[in-house]
């Protein structure tokens, strides 16, 4: 190993801990407004609200272990992991938007929508955070290093996830004024954005280091 894999810097610990500050940001708009959401907004109701839920949720359990599988298929100049964090932060953040689109097909569309939109976003969201859990590893193959890292990231997540738990409602409701769906989308919107930027800084800042050393191993 050489000394380049050792001395990791302070810089690429911060880019790492974007990934989690972004995702928990944009993770934390479902958990505090999207069942209000679908209810509110969409008219939907409490049944309707849960069969889209169970859809996400048995979908989820097929989409995980096949994006596992799919990145460690994965092989390119980049890395394993680290091309879907450039490749997918951008569709997450739209996929993140288009779930709080003010549409209006009447109930039944307007549930037929939920549901694609739903597992849409889930399906990218799986894309981008699959590839991130396997991350770490890769970047800080130092174990000391790693701990550091994944701890650090930890702390900046959080911070993440109280951002829409504290606004999303206040800026909804300064956007939305006359229109209450406009005020959701644009709250989303808003912080799908506050949380891709990072991600795609972080995309930049860090680099696979397994990759290399598997080379040397080679030669």
């Amino acid at each position: 190993m050489s000394v380049s894999l050792k001395d990791k810097t302070t810089k690429e610990i911060l880019a790492f801990s974007l990934v989690p500050f972004g995702t928990s940001t944009i993770y934390g708009i479902m958990g505090t407004a999207l069942n209000l959401y679908f209810t509110d907004v969409l008219g939907l109701s409490l049944a309707m609200t849960s069969i889209i839920l169970s859809a996400t949720r048995i979908w989820d359990a097929v989409n995980d272990p096949l994006m596992g599988m799919i990145v460690d298929k994965t092989h390119t100049k980049m890395g394993k992991c680290r091309p879907y964090i450039l490749w997918m932060t951008v569709p997450v953040v739209l996929a993140t938007a288009l779930l709080f689109a003010p549409v209006n097909f009447g109930q039944k569309g307007n549930f037929v929508y939920a549901i694609i939109a739903y597992l849409v976003y889930y399906t990218v969201y799986t894309a981008l955070d699959i590839p991130y859990q396997g991350l770490a590893p890769l970047v800080f193959p130092n174990d000391k290093q790693r701990v550091k890292a994944l701890s650090f990231s930890n702390i900046i997540g959080s911070l993440g996830s109280v951002l829409p738990s504290l606004l999303f409602f206040t800026i909804a409701g300064l956007w939305g004024r006359e229109n209450q769906s406009t005020g959701y989308f644009s709250a989303a919107l808003i912080f799908a954005v506050i949380g891709g930027i990072p991600m795609l800084f972080a995309a930049f800042g860090v680099k696979e280091k397994y990759i290399f050393l598997q080379k040397r191993k080679n030669i």
